[in-house]
């Protein structure tokens, strides 16, 4: 079963974190990584694409939180 990994998203609001999927990689020595979904780092849920796309602008606080 592959693992998963959670980073930081560049460039967008400061708790918005991709989860990727980690895989072997057939002709490199380096992993594999694939986005399998956004995640915020405080809980919140996104839903759609019109929250997502406020989630990738560069922020500090939350816009959900105001």
């Amino acid at each position: 079963m592959p693992q998963t990994e959670v980073h930081p998203i560049q460039g967008s609001c400061r708790h918005l974190r991709g989860r990727y999927k980690v895989q072997a990689a057939h002709n490199s020595p380096f992993p594999e990584r694939r986005l399998l979904s956004y995640e915020c780092e405080l809980g919140l849920e996104i839903n759609g694409d019109d929250e997502l796309e406020k989630c990738l602008e560069p922020r500090v606080e939350c816009w959900k939180k105001k």
